[in-house]
């Protein structure tokens, strides 16, 4: 089961997902995902929903701004709850909107488009570097340290830089630390990504999602908004607005090892 919640703490700033899911199934049992979700016989009737939904009573649910939770069973909806809005209802999912950044990434991955040992002066071969902060370090950064936050790159301030309408004002978010390059340095708000799914297909993030990713999900262009960021590509890492449903659909993706289907994509 994929249980799915959405959160937010007192200060509005601090919001985040919670999700849980059980271990990875094995490949004979991957379901299809892009078929629709049905909802399950016994609907919020299970003795567990009973319980999951009174253990949130009991922790006072308005008091942390939980805003509910889905819980998915295959493509069934077996449990669910909304203390804001409804199933219908678009939330900001903040730093999850990373996941969906990423899983672009290994589609061009996947299609020979990139490499993980791809540089962004491979990416980008037109971009005057001298015009970059630290660009002799940040040309250098490779398509697997961005994935795992490894390049050294860091913010001194999550969100300091703000909306970035130009690939070299995004680039000049941020400096590289090189005692960090090779370990865990989360990224908060770097739109690095965005630029990179537009110069290798040609499309927004929006635009290549729609093309293959969401409908392989069974995500359809009403069930979320991605605002364009300061005029130019929508932010890669927090500012997509989801449903709830197909966002626990994406974690059944990660279980699923990446296949949105037993014999693929």
């Amino acid at each position: 089961d994929v249980v799915v919640g959405v959160a937010a703490g007192s200060d509005v700033v601090q919001r985040r997902m919670l999700v849980q899911s059980s271990p990875p199934p094995s490949v004979a049992t991957y379901i299809d995902l892009s078929l629709p979700l049905v909802i399950a016989a016994a609907y919020n009737a299970h003795p567990d929903a009973v319980a999951l939904s009174t253990a949130l009573d009991e922790i006072d649910p308005s008091a942390v701004g939980f805003k509910g939770y889905v819980v998915l069973k295959g493509t069934e909806v077996v449990a669910e709850r909304y203390d804001a809005g409804d199933a219908t209802s678009t939330y900001h999912i903040w730093s999850c909107t990373k996941s969906w950044a990423a899983a672009m990434i290994g589609e061009l991955l996947y299609a020979g488009n990139l490499t993980l040992s791809t540089k962004l002066e491979d990416i980008f071969t037109t971009l005057n570097w001298d015009t970059v902060n630290g660009g002799a370090k940040k040309r250098l950064i490779t398509v697997e340290q961005l994935l795992t936050m490894s390049s050294g790159l860091t913010e001194p301030i999550c969100g300091l830089g703000g909306a970035t309408a130009t690939l070299v004002a995004t680039l000049n978010q941020g400096f590289v630390i090189d005692e960090q390059v090779g370990s865990f340095q989360y990224v908060c708000t770097q739109k690095i990504l965005a630029w990179i799914i537009y110069e290798k297909s040609g499309l927004t993030p929006m635009e290549f999602g729609l093309s293959s990713l969401f409908p392989a999900l069974g995500v359809s262009a009403g069930e979320f908004t991605w605002p364009i960021d300061a005029g130019t590509l929508p932010d890669t890492a927090t500012d997509r607005h989801m449903t709830p449903r197909p966002l626990a659909t994406s974690r059944l993706l990660v279980r699923q090892q990446g296949l949105a289907a037993p014999d693929g994509p």
